[in-house]
């Protein structure tokens, strides 16, 4: 269920991804290991395939020419 209220998180205590980035940027999780718990979760990945371009035409591609 979602819910607009923000939930602040439980180290940091930031409650946009911008503050949490930032929160971790400048400190280390070895100072907060204590603090941590095992936590399960599914990912849903799609698939991707890479191909290699010549750089002119990669450029041409961004350009959108």
């Amino acid at each position: 269920m979602y819910t607009n209220e923000r939930k602040l998180t439980s180290i940091s205590k930031a409650d946009t991804l911008e503050a949490i980035s930032e929160f971790w940027g400048s400190h280390s999780l070895d100072d907060y290991w204590d603090q941590t718990h095992e936590s399960e979760f599914e990912l849903r990945l799609r698939r991707r395939r890479q191909i290699t371009l010549k750089p002119e035409i990669y450029e041409k591609i961004e350009q959108g020419i």
